[in-house]
């Protein structure tokens, strides 16, 4: 799977600025290692990832589960409110899954995908 554009430049800032980031992934298991298995180098810089078969992951996007889970396995001190985080998403399920959890979101469309230009946010 190809990375966004961007996307190894910002993680690796985060990284050097000692920002903690995470991943949490509408992805099972199998499906992450599959499409991350030549981006390594840039998985370890994470904190950890939730993926969708997590077992505490009792449900997916649109529903908080995954960023509720995420937030909560964040080091002491770890983000003081959901406020304190922000998401990145590729798809408007997972915009309305970190509103739901209180979180800010930035909506970093899939190229190969026709999403509508504005997500119903009041859903």
């Amino acid at each position: 799977c190809n990375l966004k554009p961007g996307a190894e430049r910002l993680i690796r800032h985060l990284d050097s600025h000692n920002i903690p980031i995470c991943i949490a992934t509408g992805s099972s298991t199998a499906d992450f290692n599959a499409k991350t298995s030549s981006h390594g180098d840039l998985i370890s810089l994470m904190k950890f990832v939730v993926k969708s078969d997590d077992p505490e992951v009792k449900h997916g996007k649109p529903h908080p589960d995954i960023f509720q889970v995420a937030m909560s396995r964040f080091e002491v001190p770890g983000p003081a409110s959901p406020q304190n985080v922000l998401v990145f998403e590729d798809a408007p399920n997972g915009i309305k899954a970190a509103m739901a959890a209180g979180m800010c979101s930035v909506m970093v469309p899939d190229p190969r995908r026709k999403w509508p230009l504005c997500v119903d946010t009041t859903a």
